[in-house]
């Protein structure tokens, strides 16, 4: 009798369904819609995204707002100028004076306002000349960096000063704010 209870109360929701005119889930439909409600649901969120980014006072690229954050290296505001090697007139020429083997420091300080978050100065130097077989090793930094001479002889150094701002999107910007030779006669 139980059994029979069961069939006539599905009996008679299969005879409400009817009435209706709502036809019963097959398997094979039930995973169809799932896969259209989770597609429905990925194309609404990747809108929702876009309207977010693109919306006032949201995250959009610089060249579509550019209220967002100007660049702080399109002004001169800030400039640099060589600290240490004090380098001293000889015969007209100003040059400094190292030693083979022994670290001579290079020193640069930058002027203006302090740099704003994701501003750093990089340092670079390189030879620019100096005698045949003698190369140079510079341990670069800010403000303070060193050059070691592997040969005697008259030395040109270039002294680059250079403004680096990373966003946080992995970009990157630079304006160079120092350049400048330098000339060092290195003893034995």
């Amino acid at each position: 009798m139980a059994e029979h209870g069961e069939r006539g109360g599905s009996e008679r929701a299969s005879n409400a369904a009817e009435r209706w005119g709502v036809r019963r889930a097959s398997v094979v439909s039930l995973p169809l819609v799932w896969l259209f409600a989770g597609l429905l649901a990925r194309v609404l969120a990747g809108l929702l995204a876009v309207a977010l980014i693109w919306a006032p006072g949201g995250v959009a690229p610089a060249a579509a707002n550019p209220a967002v954050e100007p660049c702080p290296l399109t002004s001169p505001e800030h400039t640099a100028r060589l600290v240490a090697p004090r380098v001293a007139e000889h015969g007209g020429t100003a040059v400094a004076t190292a030693g083979v083997g022994t670290p001579l420091p290079v020193a640069v300080a930058l002027e203006g306002p302090p740099l704003s978050s994701g501003v750093f100065p990089v340092v670079n130097i390189d030879k620019a000349s100096g005698p045949d077989g003698g190369w140079v090793s510079s341990t670069t930094g800010y403000p303070e960096s060193e050059v070691r001479f592997s040969a005697p002889g008259r030395y040109e150094l270039d002294v680059t000063v250079t403004l680096v701002a990373r966003s946080s999107c992995g970009g990157a910007k630079a304006r160079t704010v120092m350049e400048r030779r330098v000339a060092v006669q290195v003893a034995p």
